[in-house]
């Protein structure tokens, strides 16, 4: 039930990301919380599609930092 709305939202940023496109994506921070283990945490950012492939896109940050994010996890940070 759930997978044909993926596809569908997966197809539509498709054809509206565009190489030059600025886009938020969540990077993430690891920070330790106790000895036990750590805790990430999302830290939302600005970045700029530099290159556009079948199942990531890759972005650059301002920092100059690129990084390669998955459709769908491009989609849920736009939500």
């Amino acid at each position: 039930e759930g997978e044909p709305l993926k596809i569908r939202s997966i197809a539509e940023a498709k054809k509206k990301i565009k190489i030059g496109s600025k886009v938020m994506i969540t990077t993430q921070k690891a920070c330790a919380k106790d000895s036990f283990g750590a805790v990430k945490t999302g830290i939302p950012r600005q970045a700029v599609v530099i290159g556009i492939y079948e199942y990531f896109v890759h972005v650059q940050l301002e920092s100059g930092v690129c990084e390669s994010v998955m459709w769908m996890d491009l989609i849920n940070a736009r939500e």
